[in-house]
């Protein structure tokens, strides 16, 4: 069983179009490890029957969705943050498993290359990616802050720097992380709790460069005109801009740039 696990983690680092090609021996394809440990059958036979979970021992009552793959979630997760502490940036961002099969809280999103799929939630450390803690999105009610929340529950206190995108920043959110140590940036909604003139400011003409910002406490709500408008919500930084210069790329006769 750990054979057929590791092979399974391997899969999902050495990505092939189809199954059959993991156990092929011609050279384009060939992964030595799986002809070396299990032939495909055997492990088409395993897939087929594993389980985690004794679903006879599911309670009448029970409404968690994720209930026959809680064991082995509760395991990584336990084992992620067990065996690496990350470093002081980290990253909040949601990813999305390809699946078409039958699944009640499987996900649609036309705008990514996998239409179909499971949304998972994953907290990493900006610098490595390494995934410290995750959940997986299965259709219950839960505001973005108690996501949040439970995905930095371990990390409470410490000092980390949190980035995240405008799904999840909102006015709220950063006063409430900042109460148990926790530092966040990223770009905002402004209907989530950003001054009413700056909502205003941003529908108007603004020049581009020009920055406007408003400041309660050490929290900062920041628009910038480039091509649009951006917001932006941080507690790690001041209002202080600066100019980058950019440098034209010249592409020599051998092709380098």
């Amino acid at each position: 069983m750990a054979r057929f696990l590791g092979m399974c983690m391997l899969m999902g680092v050495t990505k092939n179009l189809t199954m059959r090609m993991y156990w092929q021996t011609n050279k384009p394809w060939h992964t030595r490890f799986f002809n070396m440990f299990m032939t495909s059958r055997r492990f088409q036979h395993i897939g087929q029957f594993f389980h985690t979970f004794n679903s006879n021992a599911a309670p009448v009552d029970n409404t968690d969705k994720l209930i026959k793959v809680r064991p082995v979630m509760d395991y990584l997760r336990h084992r992620f943050q067990e065996v690496y502490y990350p470093m002081r940036e980290l990253c909040l961002d949601e990813g999305t498993m390809a699946w078409r099969g039958r699944l009640s809280f499987k996900v649609y999103n036309p705008s990514k290359p996998d239409k179909y799929g499971v949304k998972f939630y994953m907290l990493a450390e900006s610098t490595s990616g390494y995934i410290y803690s995750f959940e997986v999105y299965s259709g219950i009610g839960r505001t973005i802050i108690e996501t949040v929340t439970s995905l930095m529950r371990p990390l409470l206190n410490k000092g980390h720097h949190l980035y995240m995108d405008n799904y999840y920043n909102s006015v709220t959110l950063t006063e409430k992380l900042r109460e148990v140590g926790v530092y966040t940036c990223g770009t905002i909604r402004l209907l989530r709790g950003a001054p009413k003139d700056l909502q205003q400011l941003a529908k108007s003409k603004i020049d581009v460069d020009t920055t406007v910002y408003r400041r309660k406490d050490n929290t900062f709500i920041l628009l910038w005109k480039d091509k649009r408008v951006v917001s932006m919500i941080t507690n790690l930084h001041n209002a202080d801009t600066k100019k980058v210069q950019k440098r034209k790329r010249v592409r020599r006769a051998d092709g380098t740039v």
